[in-house]
């Protein structure tokens, strides 16, 4: 779950909030001319699709006490994140036009919605962690519950919170793994 972790849900924030594809450091809006073509994408789809089954699917988890099941569920929406933003090539939009700029952030806001849900659920096992996502993502306390678990397309955009760095989870690197890297 470690590697995980750091290697799938901290990528995905860091490429996300990367300055070079969010200098504004903004959660940004849905535009829905955008949305239109972007949700034909198999790998729009399938994120979407995840991401609403994911919240009941992980409920059902949590009442059965299988926390395994609930990390296995979020991470299979962080992977359709991952390639969903992969598929998508937000960088390759960044220094264009308006019509480009509006389809860049609403990649970039899908993106960081599948953050943000992932984020919510997972805050029993991983409070720490999921405090700081929800932090730089500028979610408050009172937006922060089950119920804001759903899909969420934004009409306006809202500002992160610098934190200083997007790295929220270091892997650990046992001894054996250090001696190996040197």
């Amino acid at each position: 779950m470690n590697s995980e972790l750091a290697d799938t849900f901290g990528n995905l924030l860091s490429r996300a909030c990367a300055k070079s594809l969010n200098p504004e450091q903004k959660f940004p809006q849905v535009y829905s001319d955008q949305l239109a073509e972007i949700i034909k994408s198999d790998a729009c789809k399938t994120l979407i699709e995840k991401l609403s089954e994911m919240p009941e699917k992980c409920h059902i988890h949590y009442t059965n006490y299988s926390f395994n099941q609930v990390v296995d569920s979020v991470m299979s929406v962080l992977h359709a994140a991952n390639s969903f933003f992969e598929a998508s090539k937000p960088w390759e939009l960044k220094n264009g036009n308006a019509e480009a700029t509006r389809k860049l952030e609403t990649i970039l806001s899908l993106t960081m919605e599948a953050l943000r849900i992932s984020g919510i659920v997972l805050q029993p096992i991983i409070p720490d962690f999921t405090e700081k996502l929800l932090k730089r993502l500028n979610i408050s306390e009172g937006r922060n519950s089950w119920a804001n678990t759903k899909l969420y397309l934004r009409k306006v955009h809202h500002n992160l919170v610098d934190l200083e760095s997007n790295i929220l989870f270091r892997r650990i690197v046992l001894e054996k793994e250090k001696k190996e890297l040197e």
